[in-house]
């Protein structure tokens, strides 16, 4: 069970016939999807899954016209969140109307009633479809590297010039020398 919520303010006094719809969806579509992973990618993460979306419906209302400022509030079971790399790796995306896209500023708020951990994140364009969504640091390509190979060769007893006599054997000899 998930669910979602926001609340806006209010720029100006909405017309009449003015609406909101809410809707909830598992995944988005494909195109979405594409635009999702673009975003992900330029602020230096990987999609690794997305949980679920939410489409705000608008009859007669624009952003920043008349709707401002916007917090959604996304939930989802621990075991997702879990599943998916932790609470640091949970973000809700956010795709205006207009087409553009960002990661919001998110963060964990605690449990609801159900014990599902919830998360909020400001949206300052306004109301338009979201998504929780968990990312994961990029994967970095290590080059291989060449090494040098030194080549060791033993030396023969008349250059040999240290004798190296392990401590165990430095600490026998001293406690036999003390018994006398």
């Amino acid at each position: 069970m998930v669910s979602a919520a926001f609340h806006s303010e209010m720029n100006n006094m909405p017309p009449g016939d003015a609406a909101i719809g809410f809707s909830l969806a598992e995944q988005p579509d494909t195109h979405t999807m594409t635009i999702m992973e673009n975003t992900v990618n330029e602020k230096g993460y990987r999609l690794d899954a997305v949980a679920y979306t939410a489409q705000v419906e608008k009859t007669d209302l624009e952003d920043k016209s008349y709707i401002g400022q916007s917090v959604v509030t996304m939930d989802i079971a621990p075991s997702w969140v879990l599943n998916h790399g932790g609470i640091s790796g949970v973000k809700i995306f956010r795709l205006a109307d207009d087409g553009s896209s960002q990661l919001l500023d998110t963060k964990f708020s605690g449990l609801d009633t159900s014990f599902n951990m919830v998360f909020t994140g400001e949206s300052p364009g306004g109301l338009s479809m979201f998504a929780l969504v968990s990312v994961a640091p990029q994967k970095v390509t290590v080059a291989p590297t060449t090494s040098s190979v030194i080549s060791i060769t033993p030396l023969t007893p008349s250059e040999t010039s240290v004798i190296l006599i392990p401590p165990l054997v430095l600490f026998i000899a001293f406690v036999t020398l003390r018994r006398k």
